[in-house]
């Protein structure tokens, strides 16, 4: 589905979730791409595990999670995505500034998901942080925290962009020109798998 305009979500245990037919009753035949689409201004946040989980459980077909933000957007929470699932937060028409406050994992944080095709893959997760924008929070494909696969984070920061890293973090490729890596409370080292490019203090 899609949401424009202004939007409000909060949730208790996940605030947005999306995931293939195979997680509820085992379809394997199932060839429907799941996706939810946020444009515009938003607050999304949830008190529990997860303000945005995708995950396609290893199916063949895609689950993603699009937030296209504007205005002066909020996401509170962590995002994950594992099982070939995927989560892009970007701005709408390169406009808007977006807050996160929250970790970013991109592998099978519980082991759970494994359960239902007995292995564990990671997923993606695009984020672009337009000029002004800040995020608080980690940062781990799985090289850190895990040995339930190895998932791809991909990080854009623009101009004024902060990242406050509050713990010890690793993502796949660093890009964008200007931004700035804080390392705070713990966030004492940054293992990039993949490639940086840009500039960046």
């Amino acid at each position: 589905g899609t949401d424009s305009g202004s939007n409000q979500i909060s949730g208790g245990e996940r605030a947005i979730l999306a995931l293939s037919k195979l997680y509820y009753d085992f379809d394997t035949t199932a060839d429907t791409d799941t996706s939810v689409t946020i444009d515009g201004q938003s607050d999304l946040s949830s008190s529990g595990d997860a303000v945005i989980e995708s995950s396609s459980v290893d199916d063949p077909v895609a689950t993603t999670v699009a937030v296209n933000y504007a205005g002066t957007s909020k996401i509170t929470g962590n995002i994950l995505a594992h099982g070939g699932g995927s989560v892009e937060i970007a701005p709408q028409a390169d406009a808007g500034t977006v807050t996160v406050n929250g970790n970013l994992l991109s592998y099978d944080v519980s082991g759970d998901y494994a359960y239902y095709r007995n292995n564990y893959h990671g997923g993606t997760i695009d984020m672009s942080l337009t000029s002004g924008s800040v995020m608080t929070g980690m940062a781990d494909t799985g090289v850190i925290g895990s040995t339930n696969g190895i998932g791809v984070i991909n990080l854009a920061m623009a101009g004024t962009a902060v990242w406050r890293m509050t713990t010890s973090s690793a993502v796949t490729n660093l890009s964008g020109d200007g931004g700035t890596v804080h390392f705070v409370n713990g966030g004492d080292s940054l293992q990039i798998t993949g490639s940086v490019s840009g500039s960046h203090t």
